[in-house]
């Protein structure tokens, strides 16, 4: 029984493949684990070996999905390199043909709501965290957590002067994350975090014109003089790109630097 893989071994930028990298370095690890205990999987009275079709997604993804649900017809795809692919390929290709979709590094809550054909089971399991539940966490680590930190370091200011800044990717996975916290904290605070004083939305690309807009970002951020930023990720270019920068104008200022906080992964190659 051959599974099809789709991660990003060979991705441009160096710590998306990382993640590639080790994705399929834990997934030939669970394919030794499953034939070292069974050997084998039963399929009816028959036995059959498992095996893992390696495929990058980095740069050319429906042709790789092809590749796995039309030429080799694999029962199941686990991958990939971003929500964006998980959504337009379960519903443009997988779905129809039966294939088991595991996202296994793909938070976007756009995942949860991926049409199924009526009457047939989910066929869409992931292994990594719900973008909403991760804001759902957030909103409540915000005031409770957070928010002293900052009183610890400004203890001359009005906690209801604290200003919050979230800066994600603009992609579709960013966007979503934004949509979860923001509603997350409508919720739970109605009203606490309301306003362009006291909470604001950022964004940053990776794009040709990348260099020019995330200047624009950084000095937003500056002007917006936060206590508290919020990370989606920690990647080089964020590290490099937004937070190095922003934080030598902040010195320049003789502004005392923002609390950064990252609810996902530390893990960064900056």
């Amino acid at each position: 029984i051959w599974i099809g893989t789709m991660f990003h071994e060979d991705h441009a930028d160096a710590y998306m493949a990382s993640f590639g990298r080790s994705s399929h370095l834990a997934a030939r690890l669970a394919l030794r684990e499953i034939t070292g205990s069974a050997g084998v999987i039963k399929r009816g009275e028959r036995a059959h070996r498992l095996g893992i079709v390696a495929c990058s997604d980095a740069k050319e993804p429906a042709e790789a999905a092809r590749h796995l649900a039309e030429e080799l017809q694999v029962p199941a795809v686990i991958g990939f390199a971003s929500s964006k692919s998980v959504v337009e390929l379960s519903s443009s290709l997988f779905l129809e043909r039966d294939v088991l979709v595991v996202p296994a590094l793909n938070s976007s809550a756009l995942i949860r709501d991926i049409p199924h054909p009526e009457g047939s089971p989910r066929m869409v399991w992931r292994t990594a965290v719900n973008t909403e539940s991760r804001a759902e966490a957030l909103a409540r680590l915000l005031p409770d957590a957070l928010e002293p930190l900052v009183k610890k370091a400004h203890p001359k200011l009005d906690p209801k002067d604290y200003g919050v800044a979230l800066l994600t990717r603009q992609s579709s996975a960013g966007m979503a994350f934004s949509a979860g916290l923001g509603a997350a904290l409508r919720d739970k605070h109605p009203g606490r975090y309301e306003g362009a004083k006291r909470y604001r939305e950022f964004r940053f690309v990776e794009e040709k014109e990348g260099i020019v807009r995330n200047d624009l970002t950084v000095a937003d951020l500056v002007d917006f003089e936060p206590e508290v930023i919020i990370l989606q990720d920690v990647e080089d270019l964020v590290i490099r790109g937004i937070v190095a920068p922003m934080e030598d104008r902040c010195d320049e200022r003789a502004k005392s630097r923002p609390l950064h906080f990252v609810p996902g992964s530390l893990v960064a190659g900056a």
